[in-house]
């Protein structure tokens, strides 16, 4: 029978105590008044696994996991990520988990000290990202998109808001629909009214047709016209979202009768009169 060396401590490595055994059993390695090896479900994890594979895993978020028992970054499962460990290997110290690791290539198993770049927050992460984007479509990093025809663009001839939204006036202008036949209003149709009444009581955005993807951590945007789903696209801005949605509104909704939908209404309160 091996001995028990973890002074009552779980050999599986969570760091969580054992109980006392009441009685001996040689099947199970128990020992009377001594504590056992594993707290009950934990004899199978890590090396003691069958399905062991050194402690390494590649997720479906194209993550590396490292099996690291005590760590301060682990979850339930004793794994942290293996950028994590990369970084803090190279500080020499751990670092909060405000601070974010990002990936020079873009690619997130890439994890050698050269494409690790610690940002220090979420803010500055995402814009070292829209800065990527905006260099890899147009050669300019400090340029941005007109969320209205979506061209790239100096900030030099364009307007932006209050939240970083990039826009040019003239773009505006021609898409906003409302404001060309505000002076032929008529009996708005059932349609009509459906889709510019009160937005469902789930959604937390305030705007029909936009939603936060908790998953991904991006803004998406979506609309249905006569019972056809399309899909807008993810944002990383609110903003933007809204703007898609609105976009997608004047294209689709063809009749000539004035409408005020959520995101229209939006965009003449917060984005027009910055």
């Amino acid at each position: 029978m091996p001995e028990n060396t973890n002074n009552g401590y779980c050999h599986c490595g969570c760091g969580e105590k054992t109980t006392i055994c009441l009685h001996d059993s040689i099947v199970n390695d128990y020992v009377k008044g001594k504590p056992v090896r594993f707290i009950a479900g934990h004899q199978s994890r890590g090396k003691n696994n069958p399905k062991w594979i050194g402690g390494r895993v590649k997720r479906s978020d194209g993550y590396i996991y490292i099996f690291s028992p005590g760590h301060h970054r682990t979850g339930i499962n004793n794994y942290a990520m293996e950028h994590i460990l990369v970084v803090e290997k190279a500080l020499g110290k751990p670092f909060s988990s405000k601070h974010e690791v990002h990936h020079v290539d873009g690619i997130r198993y890439h994890n050698f000290n050269k494409n690790l770049v610690l940002c220090e927050d979420v803010a500055y992460h995402r814009l070292l990202h829209k800065r990527e984007r905006a260099l890899k479509a147009c050669g300019h990093a400090d340029w941005k998109k007109c969320v209205f025809c979506g061209k790239w663009d100096d900030i030099k001839n364009m307007s932006v808001n209050c939240q970083g939204t990039a826009y040019h006036l003239s773009c505006v202008s021609e898409n906003n629909k409302s404001r060309r036949i505000i002076n032929n209003i008529g009996k708005p149709s059932r349609e009509c009214n459906t889709r510019n009444g009160k937005t469902r009581r789930d959604n937390k955005s305030g705007v029909k047709g936009v939603g936060w993807v908790k998953r991904s951590n991006v803004w998406k945007a979506e609309i249905t016209i006569k019972g056809k789903y399309s899909f807008l696209g993810q944002y990383d801005d609110f903003d933007d979202a809204v703007c898609a949605r609105l976009a997608a509104e004047q294209c689709l909704w063809t009749d000539e009768q004035e409408y005020s939908s959520p995101a229209y209404q939006y965009v003449q309160k917060y984005i027009l009169t910055h």
